[in-house]
């Protein structure tokens, strides 16, 4: 894999993909990655030999514009890469902006910041027609909005084939994850 910068979480990603293999989630059929806060798209590049497809969610324009660039370096088509911000209504957010691939970016309340374009979970897979019967698993890194990608992607989580579910977690309630 061929990044411009550093590959964070290397311990997560080698686990996740040792889950996708033992799993044969490439050879079972349409298993999808969803990667929620992609970053510069280091999990998804190293999803997608064992995985069918990914997409990643990036939702701050220069660290999209970098991801994208990954993807170009590794051979990906960098339209996988959704400049959007996945929340529990659609319209748009305001994101920090703490410059380049920042991890510590995240959804502001304030109109300080960046205003980025935000579509839910639900209405993202419906309008891209992504099949209940394919498998998915869904990687989730959105400093603190947690709670909104959930509510944004209810009808996804408990009607899709999920198998399995990775995130970072900021202040969630456990009743959240309990539809």
């Amino acid at each position: 894999m061929y990044t411009y910068t550093d590959i964070p979480d290397r311990e997560e990603i080698l686990l996740l993909r040792e889950f996708a293999k033992q799993n044969n989630c490439q050879k079972c059929g349409k298993t999808i990655f969803l990667d929620i806060g992609a970053n510069i798209g280091s999990y998804s590049i190293s999803m997608i030999d064992v995985c069918d497809s990914v997409i990643a969610f990036e939702p701050h324009p220069f660290t999209s514009k970098r991801c994208k660039m990954n993807f170009l370096l590794n051979n990906l088509d960098e339209t996988l890469v959704k400049q959007l911000a996945l929340s529990d209504s659609i319209g748009s957010v305001h994101f920090s902006d703490y410059g380049g691939s920042s991890t510590v970016n995240h959804i502001i309340k304030m109109e300080d910041g960046i205003k980025v374009q935000a579509i839910t979970l639900d209405k993202f897979i419906v309008d891209n027609n992504f099949a209940q019967d394919n498998r998915y698993i869904v990687k989730i890194d959105v400093e603190g909005f947690e709670e909104q990608v959930l509510k944004g992607g209810k009808n996804f989580f408990t009607q899709y084939n999920i198998q399995a579910i990775v995130f970072e977690c900021f202040f969630l309630k456990i009743e959240y994850l309990i539809y």
